[in-house]
């Protein structure tokens, strides 16, 4: 194995480790979510929980929301997808890092992105409890033009052509 291409997946998987708490999902049906954690602290009588910001985009939405968990060594994760015509219900849950953490009671926030080539409603839940319900406008694909790539299809795209495999 030549050593550029030993230095481009040691490169590769240091910057996968670097991206704990970030989930893409390709939905067969016609969705895409990537979900990540952006920071994580303790619960203080200042912090909000919930769904704090909607954003709309072109396709989907943006959602930002804190999650409450026992500590802050938490990372937010999509745990099932139900899709029942337009409407998505995602149910989002907060999953342990693994190791040493201080005892507080967390507030993780995260960062959801939902892409739809459809439009219709999605509905965010927290660990089985409905926290918001939100409508979205999709664009119909007209297969001309460049697919929006998620970040490891990026990075992936960039070690091919850097290291050439």
């Amino acid at each position: 194995m030549k050593t550029e291409q030993i230095t481009g997946i040691v490169a590769f998987l240091l910057i996968s480790a670097l991206m704990v708490g970030f989930v893409s999902a390709d939905g067969a049906d016609g969705y895409d979510i990537e979900i990540e954690t952006v920071e994580s602290n303790c619960l203080s009588d200042g912090n909000e929980t919930g769904i704090v910001e909607v954003e709309t985009t072109d396709n989907g939405l943006v959602i930002s929301g804190f999650m409450q968990t026992p500590n802050p060594c938490y990372v937010v994760n999509v745990s099932g997808i139900e899709r029942d015509g337009d409407r998505y219900i995602l149910d989002l849950v907060p999953e342990p890092e693994e190791g040493v953490c201080i005892q507080c009671v967390g507030n993780v926030k995260y960062e959801l992105l939902f892409a739809s080539d459809e439009s219709g409603v999605v509905e965010v839940l927290h660990d089985e409890e409905r926290v918001g319900e939100f409508e979205f406008n999709g664009t119909e694909s007209t297969g001309s033009g460049s697919a929006d790539m998620t970040v490891f299809e990026i990075i992936s795209n960039w070690f091919s052509s850097v290291f050439g495999f």
